[in-house]
């Protein structure tokens, strides 16, 4: 398997391992809270209000996540790669504007992976001088 693919399935069992509890609502309310605990634990700026919106988005968040995850092992291809690119710099880039709006400033880590991984697709995929396959067109 090429090494592009080998790290979006990398990617997508990672994914899965660490945002799928996301996807679980009890589950991912508690992972909230322990986040917040942790960023006031470690004294980090930043403060959180949970309520029951933030939850219910942080178990969408997880729902798509995990939706993505399973379609990138069971079809691992080119587009995906540039997809999960895209996505991964897109949430790195969300976090880091609320970090700024103060949001919990250990949500840095989370961003860091989400670049670091972007980064390693982006030039593996580079390295192969792979391109998305173009639209056919209608007819």
């Amino acid at each position: 398997m090429p090494e592009p693919l080998r790290l979006l399935r990398q990617t997508g069992w990672g994914d899965l391992l660490l945002l799928g509890p996301f996807a679980i609502p009890v589950v991912s309310a508690r992972l909230i809270d322990l986040l917040v605990w942790l960023n006031e634990y470690l004294g980090l700026p930043g403060a959180a209000e949970t309520n029951a919106l933030l939850y219910m988005l942080a178990n969408v968040m997880g729902i798509f996540a995990v939706s993505s995850a399973v379609m990138r092992l069971r079809r691992p291809s080119v587009d995906w790669v540039y997809a999960t690119v895209l996505v991964k710099f897109g949430a790195a880039g969300i976090i880091l504007l609320a970090i700024s709006q103060q949001a919990p400033a250990i949500l840095a880590v989370v961003a860091g992976a989400d670049l670091l991984t972007a980064t390693r697709l982006l030039i593996s995929v580079t390295r192969h001088r792979w391109r998305p396959r173009p639209d056919p067109g209608p007819g």
